[in-house]
């Protein structure tokens, strides 16, 4: 059985997951003020959120789709360049 339909899915997941937070202003503040039941609104469980005191600004968020748009998924790079990761 291929993993790729997986693969497909979640990239999709993502895409729209970054989606949301860049244009989105409820499900931002809802992902600031509980990540663990946003996120499992939203189909993705997590045990422990993330420590973080609030999200990027939706800008650095838009930058990165159209990073995806452009550049596809790229290894992480991207995410780490746009949103500051290290």
């Amino acid at each position: 059985m291929s993993k790729e339909p997986q693969i497909n899915q979640l990239a999709d997941q993502t895409f729209t997951l970054v989606e949301k937070l860049a244009e989105d202003d409820a499900f931002r503040e809802a992902v600031e003020a509980d990540p663990v039941t946003a996120l499992k609104d939203f189909g993705i469980d997590i045990n422990e959120p993330p420590a973080m005191n609030e999200l990027p600004p939706k800008e650095r968020f838009q930058e990165y789709l159209e990073a995806l748009k452009t550049q596809g998924w790229n290894g992480g790079f991207v995410a780490n360049q746009v949103l500051g990761y290290r």
